[in-house]
């Protein structure tokens, strides 16, 4: 049984990297975002932050809201 978490914990953990390395690979081709991070790029260049904290801050604050909402 713990090796079924485990399995899949690695699986979201690299699913995640891929992720992260096509949105980096988007922001330095200077191709366009999609629109979760464009709200993230925004807020990062009126507010003076990296890219990576303001994904931060969006992410806490949406899953804020859905526990707020149920």
């Amino acid at each position: 049984m713990p090796n079924h978490y485990i399995r899949r914990l690695l699986w979201l953990v690299a699913g995640m990297w891929v992720s992260a390395v096509g949105i980096a690979m988007m922001l330095q081709a200077n191709v366009g975002l999609e629109p979760w991070s464009v709200l993230q790029q925004g807020l990062a260049q009126t507010i003076g932050i990296t890219y990576g904290t303001a994904s931060m801050i969006v992410g806490a604050a949406a899953i804020g809201a859905a526990m707020l909402c149920g």
